[in-house]
């Protein structure tokens, strides 16, 4: 099933939903070197085949399917997996979000013959996701969407998987799974070993059926490890000795992840070593540890055997099998952290989820035209910091909603350049869409990270911090003024500098846009006319 119409980026939620009413429609025959084509042009794809007159994209219009596509977004890279796939898949495409510091990317196989059972399809892609645990586990959906992408990797369009070997390695797996399981409840391991490690490699299941993963360890405590898998939370909390640790209440969702983040991942997986056997794959020398970063203070799992990396929300999701929502709600039970928003909270996430719909609404672009014109071919972005503004929010009212955000940051999330980013960052500015702070608007904690910031970026002022305001009738109308008022003056609203808002708008408003350079030396000012908001 294809989609008839191409994207030159990831297609928003609302445009998501137009192409799966579209594709439902559109059934065509296609090499695998045709698909290719039409993915990389930007088109939406399902790898299956619908039946006919199918209303919804749902397991019961599901007809047929002879090619299964993985999505990979970390764990490994774009250059290991051409070398990893090349006598399985047929060819990768990287998706939209893909950039070289983060690889995002699909692959997509071709198996030996159409499968018509749903149950063995299902069977054949779980055996896929156990063979390669990079990839991301929750894609079992037999009928779902794939967004198109930008570049093309031919591997080799003969490539083709034998579906028997599939369904007999899906069948294997269940049965040692199953044996195991029982090996592992007839073992008598009491909480007085917990302070040890195993001498013995072990082989632990995951009691998840539908998927096993086997965790080698020579290096990682046994009980730690079991008691994840089991999702036991007393068990890990007498190992962690925190069963009587106070409950933690945090303000907001970036205090909330920050303060798993921070948990010692060494101590959580019973690691005494500072490089170890990894427990993902079959280690038979040391080649993983656990990263710890000094200025964010939190931890990482790294292998450079496998190329997986997480923080201890993934180590969760791998080891149980389950996924993320309910590896977060199983740490926040283990350590006691618990989010508690006020009545205050609650309304401004309420107030920036309706500027996020508002914005990618129809009543958007017909009540304030010109606005809607300038950015249009922007929603996106101004869509995600809305969600990352929703992260930061205060308690009270007496409390301004702050965020930071470095471009850095932004140009991962959204797969765009800095230079792209900053310009979109200024012009949301300019239109007063988002708001930039001045110094004196910062609490002690920000102005205590922007110094950090700003030492670490070697830049000779502060980084940028933002707060997102209703997009009220007032709002959106005078972002419409400025939008008339630049085309009027002939202003480049796309690339705003410093230097060109003083010169054609006065002082005045280049302060308002850009914050950071008001009183500042001319000549810092001129030396960072073009990077005016490094972050």
């Amino acid at each position: 099933m294809l989609d008839t119409y191409a994207y030159n980026k990831k297609p928003s939620k609302k445009s998501a939903g137009n192409i799966s009413n579209r594709i439902i429609k559109n059934s065509v025959a296609l090499t695998p070197q045709e698909l290719a084509e039409e993915i990389i042009k930007g088109k939406s794809f399902m790898p299956c085949l619908l039946k006919e007159n199918a209303n919804r994209r749902t397991k019961s219009n599901w007809k047929q399917q002879q090619l299964i596509c993985l999505d990979i977004d970390s764990g490994l890279t774009l250059k290991s997996a051409l070398s990893k796939f090349k006598h399985d898949a047929i060819f990768i495409y990287t998706t939209f979000s893909h950039t070289e510091e983060n690889n995002k990317f699909r692959v997509v196989f071709q198996l030996d013959k159409p499968i018509t059972d749903n149950k063995k399809l299902t069977n054949i892609i779980n055996s896929l996701l156990k063979k390669y645990p990079e990839a991301d586990q929750r894609c079992k959906d037999i009928t779902r969407l794939f967004f198109g992408g930008k570049d093309l990797y031919v591997l080799d369009y003969n490539n083709k998987l034998n579906t028997n070997s599939l369904l007999t390695l899906y069948n294997t797996t269940n049965i040692n799974s199953n044996r195991h399981q029982s090996s592992i409840s007839s073992n008598n391991i009491t909480s007085n070993s917990i302070s040890s490690t195993n001498n013995v490699r072990t082989n632990i299941c995951s009691t998840n059926k539908s998927l096993s993963i086997y965790l080698y360890s020579s290096d990682c405590a046994t009980f730690n490890i079991e008691s994840v898998q089991k999702l036991d939370v007393l068990r890990l909390q007498e190992i962690l000795n925190i069963v009587k640790y106070p409950h933690v209440e945090v303000k907001n969702n970036f205090e909330f992840y920050s303060y798993l983040h921070t948990r010692n991942l060494a101590d959580f997986l019973g690691i005494t070593k500072r490089m170890f056997n990894c427990i993902f794959h079959e280690d038979e020398s040391p080649s993983a540890n656990i990263v710890w970063d000094k200025i964010t203070d939190n931890y990482y799992y790294k292998c450079f055997g496998c190329d997986f990396v997480g923080n201890i929300i993934r180590c969760v999701e791998r080891i149980a099998s389950i996924e993320r929502i309910d590896a977060i709600d199983f740490l926040s039970k283990v350590y006691k952290v618990k989010l508690v928003e006020t009545d205050w909270q609650k309304r401004q996430k309420r107030m920036l989820e309706e500027n996020q719909r508002y914005i990618m609404s129809e009543e958007f672009k017909l009540e304030h035209p010109e606005l809607y014109e300038e950015i249009k071919n922007y929603l996106t972005e101004l869509y995600t910091l809305n969600g990352i503004a929703k992260d930061y929010i205060k308690r009270s009212p007496d409390d301004i909603n702050i965020f930071f955000a470095s471009l850095r940051y932004l140009s991962e999330v959204l797969g765009v350049s800095l230079g792209t980013v900053k310009n979109r960052v200024n012009l949301f500015a300019y239109l007063g869409l988002i708001k930039k702070l001045k110094e004196d608007e910062l609490n002690e904690a920000l102005r205590k990270r922007s110094i950090q910031e700003k030492t670490r970026n070697k830049v000779p002022f502060a980084i940028s911090f933002y707060s997102i305001p209703s997009y009220s009738d007032k709002i959106l109308t005078e972002g419409g003024e400025r939008a008339i008022n630049s085309s009027e003056k002939k202003l480049n609203i796309k690339k705003i500098s410093y230097k060109m808002l003083k010169d054609i708008l006065g002082k005045k408003e280049a302060d308002r846009v850009f914050p950071q350079l008001a009183n500042r030396p001319k000549s810092i000012n001129k030396k960072f006319n073009d990077l005016s908001d490094i972050n």
